[in-house]
């Protein structure tokens, strides 16, 4: 009946939009960062410990689906910039915890600015802003709605579900 045929039509629409989103940000990142001297993995390393300092190697090499040991060669770079670094665990003396220095903070700003700024000129952009989270956190709910689709995100420090 006409609820299968809408379902297909989600199911295309869902899938054209996700790899226009995808590739839309993919492509405009790619060129902010490049011009901040970074490349799509250590920008995301960037946003990574703004959002949460002060995290394990290990957790951080989760977030961005890389090994541990495929790690520093991300990492180094931004370290020899003066962009972020490396203190000792106070519990645990074999481990480290990545934070973000204040040039760090400053060009993750930077970089956040430009990105935003070109979602933003337009006098109809906040209100659009708003309408595409709230489509997000509609879809977060559709989600939820079927039991059996894995909406828990997974913990880095356990690797088990939530």
């Amino acid at each position: 009946g006409s609820s299968a045929m809408e379902n297909i039509n989600f199911c295309r629409t869902l899938f054209e939009e996700t790899r226009f989103i995808n590739q839309l940000i993919k492509s405009t990142l790619s060129d902010i960062v490049a011009k901040h001297g970074l490349n799509s993995y250590q920008a995301h390393l960037l946003g990574e410990i703004a959002s949460q300092d002060g995290q394990t190697i290990k957790e951080l090499a989760y977030h961005l689906c890389v090994k541990p040991s495929n790690f520093k060669p991300i990492a180094q770079p931004m370290e020899d910039r003066g962009l972020i670094e490396r203190r000792q665990d106070e519990n645990d003396k074999r481990s480290f915890r990545i934070y973000l220095t204040d040039k760090g903070r400053a060009e993750s700003a930077a970089i956040d600015a430009e990105f935003s700024a070109l979602f933003g000129e337009n006098p109809d952009a906040t209100e659009l802003q708003q309408q595409v989270i709230e489509g997000f956190k509609a879809f977060r709910k559709l989600a939820s709605l079927n039991g059996q689709l894995k909406t828990t995100p997974i913990d880095p420090r356990t690797r088990k579900e939530n």
